[in-house]
């Protein structure tokens, strides 16, 4: 979820909340060219004509350019070749997609005969032989609409995991049936055998506390029935709080997420990393803008987040800080004036899914926020950016 308003607005979302509860081998600076983007005919089209940088524009020593018109997770596969996305198709459901990092070879996943619900189905994340692809789905069968199962939301939905062809899925979890059961964002760690993602355990009269949210971890495990998740524990190291998981540093040692736990409100939200144990908890942001959705680039040395931080029409961009917390910098202005990349209203950058190589990332670009609708981007580092800083 990316949220960031006025006091006034604050409010109306959270009452809406509530209420919905081909191989690429590019060299390091290399040109990426034009993106196919009329591969995707059964995506809903965007309802804005911001970000629709058709060709690569240059912000200082940042290049960017639209990926997909439309759509929200995203994630490279380990070699690079592959991009899997989520996006909403014209009949107002999330479905998953994989195509080539320039937009080729474009296929729905999610569409087939393959026992899914064949609801909303987002999130999705690579398991690093690329064999799988995990993924948080809506129920087949619950009370009430399927607004609040949109994949930025996670209401109503189970945690699956399928083939990276789709031909065959599996559900992994069986989330409780209360009205804000929640799971979002799965990922797996570096070596396959664990998979982290964040729920909503506890059901509560007051909404507006989001307190009752834990990470999850739990051993992936592949069985003659096929994959299972073993072993599930839960961890609040804050206590009671909101907690929204980006999955593991390169090295496995340490989650890293955002939590509500140290400050007074919802959208005062700031980055933390524990140990995967959920010990040893630290915060890397500070202050009461509003941070959410990091990634460690693929060295670990660095960690690109989102945040509100000057921007003085609210709305996030993408900064990037040293795994400590020091060293932050901005890396786009979205929400500031007289920049290619500029915006008539508020935007809201999200999580980053890096390629291999450590210059590239691809990440959605929020426009749409109760209804979690968004472009994805695409985004060029100079090679000597992250060494300098």
């Amino acid at each position: 979820m990316v949220i960031d308003m006025s006091s006034r607005s604050k409010q109306r979302f959270a009452l809406a909340f509530v209420l919905m509860s081909l191989v690429f081998t590019a060299p390091a600076r290399a040109d990426v060219g034009k993106i196919v983007q009329n591969s995707v005919p059964e995506a809903r089209e965007a309802s804005t004509k911001d970000l629709a940088i058709n060709t690569e524009v240059t912000d200082g020593p940042v290049r960017l350019q639209l990926f997909r018109s439309q759509g929200e997770g995203v994630e490279y596969s380990h070699d690079g070749k592959w991009v899997v996305y989520d996006c909403k198709h014209q009949d107002g459901y999330y479905n998953i997609h994989v195509c080539r990092p320039d937009g080729t070879q474009d296929r729905c996943l999610t569409t087939i005969d393959n026992g899914l619900p064949h609801r909303h189905a987002g999130s999705p994340t690579w398991s690093p032989s690329m064999k799988y692809i995990a993924f948080a789905a809506e129920k087949k069968v619950h009370e009430g609409g399927s607004i609040e199962a949109i994949p930025g939301f996670g209401g109503r939905s189970n945690l699956w995991v399928m083939l990276a062809d789709g031909s065959k899925a599996w559900q992994l979890t069986d989330t409780p049936n209360f009205k804000w059961s929640r799971v979002i964002i799965p990922k797996f760690s570096p070596d396959g055998t664990k998979l982290i993602w964040a729920e909503e355990i506890r059901d509560h009269k007051n909404r507006f506390k989001f307190d009752g949210w834990a990470i999850r971890v739990a051993d992936f495990v592949e069985t003659p029935q096929g994959p299972q998740l073993k072993n599930i524990r839960s961890y609040e190291p804050g206590g009671p709080a909101f907690y929204e998981t980006y999955g593991l540093s390169p090295d496995g040692k340490k989650i890293v997420f955002c939590s509500n736990c140290r400050t007074t409100g919802f959208f005062e939200q700031q980055i933390f990393v524990c140990d995967i144990d959920g010990s040893n908890m630290h915060m890397l942001s500070n202050g009461k803008k509003y941070n959410e959705h990091a990634s460690y680039t693929p060295d670990g040395r660095h960690i690109v987040w989102m945040t509100s931080e000057g921007n003085p029409k609210h709305g996030t961009d993408w900064w990037v800080m040293d795994p400590d917390g020091s060293n932050k910098r901005r890396l786009t202005h979205f929400n500031l004036s007289g920049f290619p990349e500029s915006c008539a209203k508020p935007v809201y950058a999200c999580l980053a899914g890096w390629a291999p190589n450590g210059t590239e990332f691809l990440g959605c670009v929020q426009y749409g926020l109760i209804k979690q609708e968004g472009r994805i981007m695409h985004m060029s580092l100079d090679k000597d950016l992250l060494s300098k800083l």
